[in-house]
Formats: structure tokens, sequence, C-alpha cells
């Protein structure tokens, strides 16, 4: 229903916020905040004007690993996660490492 998808697109939304903010204390070793923003943008570094189109998170309920449209600046997350915030975080990582470069995640 409504309600269990809503809470799984939040346990998401959560997972991938504590990593954010890992990352921006120094906490998470694996990957950076440069490397997340390249991984969904194609970008090394936010324009000075920002972007040309505000960047939005979605959810797919069948994926392992997270997607990203670097055109729509649209970040796709699995949420089949939901009890599993290792195992989320390890797809995620795992994703941004090995997406093979701009125009192939």
């Amino acid at each position: 229903d409504n309600d269990d998808k809503r809470e799984v697109q939040e346990s998401a939304y959560c997972m991938f916020l504590d990593l954010l903010y890992d990352c921006e204390a120094g906490d998470e070793k694996e990957v950076t905040l440069e490397e997340i923003l390249f991984f969904f943008s194609g970008a090394h570094i936010i324009p000075p004007n920002g972007f040309e189109t505000a960047p939005s998170i979605s959810f797919n309920d069948t994926a392992v690993f997270p997607m990203a449209s670097t055109c729509s600046l649209q970040l796709t997350l699995p949420t089949q996660y939901k009890n599993d915030p290792s195992a989320f975080r390890s797809r995620v990582i795992d994703r941004i490492k090995n997406h093979g470069g701009y125009g192939t995640t």
C-alpha cells in the first residue's frame, strides 16, 4: 500500500542522507562528496551559478544499485534495503566507484 511504499522510500532517502553527512564529516573513507556529485551530475564541481535543472531523487523497488541520469540530474535509489543500511551503503558506494564514467551511469 502507499504507506508502506512511502516508508521504504523515506528509509532509502535517510540512508542516502546519512552517507552524505558521513562524507561531509570525513567519517566515510570509501567515497567523497565530489564522487557522488560526479556520479549523478557528470560535474566535478557545482557550477558557480548552480545547475540549470534542480537535482531530484526517485526510487526503484527492484533495483539493486542506484542509477543516475546526468542530463536530468536525477538520482534513483534502490528501496529494497530498508532493513539493511550496510547493504544499501555498500551498493551505493560500489556503483559510484565503479560506474565507468560520465554517460554510463
